[in-house]
């Protein structure tokens, strides 16, 4: 019987292990035009074309910079155009429509998207245009229509799994063949398509292998073990697949926990190990450079747009832009460096509104369709000024949840100096009008109901406008303020 492990090479790796990176890169100071064209039919308003492209010809689903969101109001073409000298993974987002485009510099493509067909029923034409629509096809749902124990099953031997999962990835892979064999491809471009569509079979198989088989170490997951053997972790290409991120990040949790470390020990940068003592999930330090440009780069990209809590850039990013000082990520974080900042800068800086009227007029004019949670208070109440200490998690708390803040002063209008200045000193940010006759009047009638009013008080506005809640928890109750919220506001827009 030949050797099961070397048919399961040659079938899903097509060649790959020993090739070159020469076949797939242009010369780096050569860059070349890369196309696509979108056209968008029956367009739904609302609706944004999004495109996500590669960050030093590795894969990016994180950074999405300005010019590449798409807002349109009717059916449109858009013509896409960027330079590459690498291949790359390209990501088309349209609401639920999602098109993995794995380029090659001077490739062009067009697609089109038909809201009126069903999910997944576009058109993909241009440069090797076979792969992309097989690619797309299989590369989300590898295992659709099949259960995961019609491939691998519980009680045989691995050597016969084996060649069932490598019969099963041939059938996924089949149209790489088919358009190999037919010369509409390229040999090194089939070859590419290999890589970046089998890694995805890796990724969905690992848990269930290590569940099915019931073994605990790396080593004695034979399935898994043959996928890093012939698609290797540190291969260059890797980082440019749709999966990378989530293919490498296995791989280094594996082998962190009990695998050999002979080879990342060679490779240990302790100084990133170092910083990241006490967040060992970050813990790029034993990869190659080139993946830990690319892995801590988007890394440091994701914790700006979304912080970790557990991820401190400013310990990780200087030593990072000193041992990557010509990164291409390096002027993209400075620059959300610099948007963030001013973000939080607006954010703590009030707006202070001159609007009068009735509540339900004060809404329409400056919330509509927005859910509002309003603070009643004045510059004379101490304990008003004292839940100020609790705003942080509830400004928190109503961002997730789409509901706008509104703090309304009952200071007399000749107080209002004082009143801008307490806002301004406690870094309350937000929204902020001082009641004028018709509002303090309607308040009264519609929220505290007697001329005996007393203050702090807390009211909250549903979408419409209406007061659901008219004496709210203090902020300083926290979980139990956000569960009285969510209890009014069902369905939070």
């Amino acid at each position: 019987m030949k050797n099961l492990y070397l048919i399961f090479c040659l079938v899903i790796c097509f060649g790959c292990k020993n090739q070159s990176d020469k076949t797939l890169v242009v010369n780096k100071a050569e860059t070349m035009p890369i196309t696509i064209s979108i056209k968008i039919k029956n367009h739904t308003p609302g609706y944004r074309l999004k495109i996500f492209e590669p960050i030093g010809g590795n894969f990016n689903y994180h950074f999405l910079p300005e010019k590449n969101n798409y807002s349109f109001v009717k059916d449109t073409t858009i013509k896409f155009k960027t330079q590459a000298a690498t291949p790359g993974c390209y990501v088309l987002q349209y609401e639920a429509n999602r098109i993995i485009l794995n380029l090659f510099p001077k490739d062009s493509v067009f697609v089109t998207i038909d809201e009126k067909q069903t999910l997944g029923a576009y058109n993909i034409s241009g440069s090797n245009a076979p792969l992309h629509i097989g690619y797309n096809k299989h590369a989300h749902e590898i295992f659709f229509g099949k259960g995961f124990d019609t491939i691998v099953v519980e009680n045989l031997p691995d050597s016969q799994n084996i060649q069932r999962m490598q019969k099963f990835i041939g059938d996924k892979t089949k149209y790489i063949d088919d358009a190999l064999n037919e010369g509409v491809v390229r040999k090194e471009i089939a070859n590419y398509f290999k890589v970046v569509h089998t890694i995805g079979v890796a990724n969905n198989f690992q848990n269930e292998i290590a569940s099915l088989y019931g073994k605990t170490t790396f080593s004695q997951r034979t399935l898994f073990t043959n996928f890093y053997n012939v698609f290797n972790p540190y291969d260059t290409l890797i980082s440019k697949a749709f999966n990378a991120t989530r293919y490498i990040l296995k791989y280094i949790i594996d082998v962190k926990r009990d695998y050999t470390l002979s080879v990342a020990a060679k490779l240990l940068d302790t100084s990133f190990r170092n910083l990241n003592a006490e967040q060992p999930t970050y813990d790029y330090s034993m990869l190659p450079s080139y993946l830990q440009e690319s892995m801590y780069g988007d890394l440091i990209i994701d914790d700006i747009i979304s912080p970790y809590a557990d991820f401190d850039r400013k310990l990780i990013y200087p030593y990072y832009k000193q041992k990557f000082p010509n990164s291409l990520y390096i002027p993209l974080i400075d620059s959300l460096e610099i948007v963030k900042t001013l973000e939080v800068k607006a954010k703590l800086s009030p707006k202070f509104l001159t609007t009068d009227g009735t509540l339900k007029q004060l809404h329409s004019s400056r919330f509509k369709d927005k859910a509002v949670f309003i603070d009643l208070w004045a510059s004379w109440c101490v304990p008003c000024i004292q839940e100020f200490a609790y705003k942080e998690k509830l400004d928190k708390f109503l961002h997730d949840n789409n509901i706008e803040m509104l703090y309304i002063s009952m200071d007399e209008i000749k107080d209002s100096v004082n009143w801008k200045k307490i806002v301004t000193k406690s870094l309350l940010g937000n929204n902020h009008i001082i009641a004028g006759e018709q509002l303090r009047a309607n308040l009264i009638r519609t929220v505290f109901k007697t001329q005996q009013w007393s203050i702090p008080r807390y009211v909250l506005l549903d979408q419409m406008g209406n007061i659901v809640i008219a004496d709210a928890k203090r902020p300083s109750s926290e979980d139990l303020l956000f569960k009285d919220i969510l209890d009014a506001l069902p369905v939070v827009l």
